[in-house]
């Protein structure tokens, strides 16, 4: 979900970790689906991207 996310936004995983304060390379497990986030980085995810932050758990 948030590769594609990403994809849509013109953005790196290296950017939302800039934007978000998350480690790069959780972010990382994030967005090829070895992790689900936490809902406290769900939320600041959700607020980066401009999106519900709910949508992550989908």
């Amino acid at each position: 979900m948030i590769n594609k996310i990403l994809k849509e936004k013109k953005l790196t995983a290296k950017q939302l970790s800039e934007m978000t304060g998350i480690n790069y390379f959780t972010i990382q497990k994030y967005s090829c689906g070895a992790r689900k986030p936490t809902v406290r980085n769900a939320k600041k995810i959700g607020k980066a991207l401009e999106i519900d932050w709910w949508v992550l758990f989908s």
